[in-house]
C-alpha cells in the first residue's frame, strides 16, 4: 500500500511488518535462491501484438527475501520501465507502478539504491523518462509518509515489461521529497484495484488491467503462490492459474468487500472465523544461547509449558471446541466476524487484540507494549499446531501451520526462544501479510471483484499453469440467506436472494440507493451472469460485495506492529 518500501532495520522485537524494505549489506545474501533472469532491455516502441496460438497468460518469479537488513518475509520482483530493468516490491496492496528517477534528489540520498553507490551494496534501479522515450502526461504524484516525509513527482506512459508481457502504462515517477531515517529506498510495483491508485480522482487501467485491455490476457486477474519463504521462491501469473500449486480441483469465490463509500480500494474480504489449534507437543529449547535481553523471556518454566501445551486449550476462559486427534482446537476467536486484507507487501499479520491475547495465553506468553506476539517456546512452534482461518461464512478454510510464521533465529538476537510474527493494533481490521500467504493459493479477480483461494501446496517443482477460467478453476458460490456473519441460513446455490440482502441495503443512505442501477446488479449471480456482465472498459462489475457492513473498522497507518510508511489520505472504513 505504500509507495516506497523503506524499513527501519531490526534490533530484537522492532517487529516492522513490512511496510518497506532496506537492502541487506553485501555479506548477507538478498534472496533465498537465485533471482529469475531480467526482462528483455530492447526498447520497445508499441504494444506487441498478441499472438494467435500462444496461451494468454504472463508468469513471473517472486523473489522472497530473509535478511537482517532487509527484515523477513519480503517479496521482491524485477520488471523494466522502457529499457530499463529494476526490482521492487510486488505490492498487492497498492495499484501504481512507482519507481524513483535517475539523478534526483532521492537517488542521492544516503539511503538509495538506485545505483553502485548505494550503501546498502545492493542497486534497486531507478527510472530516466527520457532513455524510455517516456511521455509526460500532465498529473502530479504526492505520497505523504505523515509529518515527517513524503515524496512527489509526476505521472508518465512508458512502456512497462514483467515476464514476456509488454504494455505501454502509466508510471508514477518520483523526484523530490524526503525519506524517513533508516529506510532504504525500493521501486513499488502496485497491482491493487484502480481506486487504490494514488492519482484518484483520476483512474487509469494499471498493469493487470491493461494485461487485458491490450489482448496479452483475457481477465483481469492474476494469481500467486508465495510459496515457503524458508526453501524457495514464488510466482505470479498475470490472466492465468497454476493448477499444480494449490490443493483440490477448484478454487474457493470470496467477494470483495466496498468501503461505506462504495469505493473498491483493497483486497478485503470477509472474515469468519479463526480458530487455534494446538498440537499436544512437549515444549523445548531450541539451543543454549542465552538471551541477550531478559525482559522479553517468559519467565515460567518448561514444567509449566509442558502443562499449558497439553491442557485443553479456551478461548478466554471458555470450554475448549472440540479435540481432533492429538490436537484441541479453540472456539472462534472473532464470534463477530470482521474483515481482512490480503497484501503481499505488508510481511506479517495482524488480527484483533482479543484473538490475540486468546493465543498468547494459549501459547503461555503475552503481548509486548508494542502490540507484538511475545517469545514462547520453541517446541509449540510447529506444523501440527496452526491457526485456521475462515472466509465468507467458512466455506472458505485455510491451514496456517505455525512454524511458517515464525521469525528466522537471525531476528531474535540471540534468544532461545521462538516468536511468531504476529500482532495487533487499534484498528480492527486484521492484515494478512506474505507470512500467511505463504499457506494460501489467490487469484485476485477484478474482472468478478472477488479473490479465489486454496490451500496452498509449497515447495513443489510441478507447474500446470492455464489461461484462468471462472467455470473451469472455480466452485459456484453457494450463498445464505442469513447475511450474519457466521450465520447458518438456507443454502442456495449461484444467485443471492434479495431476502437475504434486501434487509442489509436498507441500512445504507438513500443517496447510496439512487447511485444504484438496481438490485439485481447488485447481488452475486450465477457464473454466467457474472461474465456477461463484465465492464469492457475496466473489467469490473457493480457491487458484488457481501456482507453485513460493521462500524469502526478501519486502517490509516499504526504506531506498533504494522509501522507503514504511509499515512491513507482517507481511512478505509468497513462496517
Amino acid at each position: 500500500m505504500s509507495m516506497l518500501r523503506p524499513i527501519t532495520l531490526y534490533p530484537l522485537l522492532l517487529l516492522v511488518l513490512g511496510r518497506a524494505a532496506a537492502a541487506p549489506p553485501a555479506s548477507v545474501p538478498l534472496v533465498a535462491t537465485s533471482p529469475p533472469p531480467p526482462p528483455s532491455s530492447a526498447s520497445p516502441t508499441r504494444a506487441p501484438a498478441a499472438w494467435p496460438n500462444k496461451p494468454k497468460f504472463v508468469q513471473a518469479e517472486l523473489q522472497n527475501v530473509h535478511s537482517l537488513a532487509s527484515g523477513p518475509f519480503l517479496q521482491l520482483i524485477k520488471f523494466a520501465l522502457g529499457n530499463q530493468v529494476m526490482t521492487g516490491v510486488f505490492d498487492t496492496g497498492s495499484s501504481d507502478v512507482v519507481s524513483p528517477v535517475t539523478d534526483s534528489i532521492l537517488c542521492k540520498d544516503a539511503l538509495q539504491q538506485c545505483d553502485s553507490n548505494a550503501a546498502s551494496k545492493f542497486v534497486a534501479g531507478s527510472f530516466d523518462p527520457g532513455m524510455a522515450s517516456a511521455r509526460e502526461i500532465g498529473v502530479p504524484y504526492n505520497h505523504s509518509f505523515g509529518q515527517e516525509a513524503g515524496v512527489t513527482g509526476r505521472y508518465f506512459e512508458t512502456m512497462a515489461k514483467v515476464g514476456d508481457g509488454e504494455v505501454s502504462l502509466q508510471v508514477a515517477a518520483i523526484n523530490g521529497g524526503k525519506l524517513r531515517r533508516q529506510e532504504f529506498l525500493f521501486s513499488i510495483f502496485g497491482v491493487g484495484p484502480i481506486q487504490g491508485e494514488d492519482s484518484q480522482p483520476r483512474e487509469y487501467l494499471n498493469l493487470p488491467a491493461k494485461m487485458k485491455s491490450a489482448g496479452i490476457t483475457t481477465s483481469n486477474v492474476f494469481s500467486v503462490w508465495t510459496n515457503d519463504f524458508r526453501t524457495g521462491n514464488g510466482t505470479v501469473v498475470f490472466g492465468g492459474v497454476d493448477l499444480a500449486k494449490f490443493e483440490g480441483d477448484k478454487l474457493k469465490f470470496l467477494p470483495l468487500e466496498r468501503t461505506t463509500d462504495g469505493s473498491l480500494p483493497a483486497f478485503v474480504t470477509q472474515m469468519s472465523s479463526v480458530r487455534f489449534k494446538l498440537a499436544k507437543t512437549k515444549a523445548k529449547r531450541s539451543g543454549t544461547v542465552s538471551a541477550r535481553n531478559n525482559k522479553n523471556l517468559h519467565p515460567d518454566s518448561k514444567k509449566k509449558a509442558d502443562a499449558e501445551a497439553n491442557k485443553k486449550v479456551s478461548n478466554n476462559g471458555n470450554a475448549q471446541k472440540a479435540n481432533q486427534g492429538n490436537a484441541a482446537v479453540s472456539d472462534n476467536l472473532v464470534p463477530n466476524g470482521g474483515f481482512a486484507l490480503f497484501e503481499t507487501a505488508t510481511s506479517g499479520m495482524s488480527l484483533p487484540k482479543p484473538a490475540l491475547e486468546a493465543v498468547a495465553k494459549m501459547l503461555n506468553t503475552s503481548i509486548t507494549k508494542e502490540g507484538d506476539l511475545g517469545l514462547t517456546d520453541c517446541g509449540l512452534i510447529n506444523r501440527e499446531s496452526m491457526l485456521i482461518f475462515g472466509f465468507d461464512n467458512d466455506r472458505a478454510m485455510i491451514n496456517v501451520p505455525l512454524d511458517t510464521l515464525s521469525l528466522p533465529r537471525q531476528f531474535l538476537n540471540g534468544t532461545d526462544k521462538c516468536q511468531l510474527f504476529i500482532g495487533t493494533d487499534e484498528n480492527e481490521l486484521s492484515i494478512l501479510g506474505a507470512a500467511f500467504l505463504q499457506n494460501v493459493y489467490v487469484t485476485f479477480d477484478m474482472d468478478r471483484q472477488a479473490m479465489h483461494v486454496a490451500q496452498a501446496k509449497v515447495n513443489v517443482t510441478e507447474s500446470n499453469v492455464k489461461e484462468f477460467k471462472l467455470q473451469e478453476h472455480v466452485e459456484e458460490p453457494v450463498f445464505d440467506d442469513d447475511k450474519n456473519k457466521g450465520g447458518k441460513g438456507e443454502k442456495k446455490k449461484g444467485k443471492n436472494p434479495d431476502d437475504g440482502t434486501q434487509n442489509q441495503r436498507d441500512k445504507k443512505s438513500q443517496s447510496q440507493e439512487d447511485n444504484q442501477d438496481g438490485v439485481e446488479e447488485n447481488n452475486i449471480k450465477s457464473f454466467s451472469a457474472l461474465n456477461e456482465e463484465q465492464d469492457d472498459n475496466q473489467g469490473v462489475l457493480k457491487q458484488i460485495g457481501r456482507g453485513e457492513w460493521r462500524g469502526g473498522n478501519s486502517y490509516a497507518g499504526s504506531a506498533n506492529i504494522i509501522r507503514r510508511p504511509r499515512v491513507v489520505k482517507k481511512a478505509l472504513r468497513y462496517r
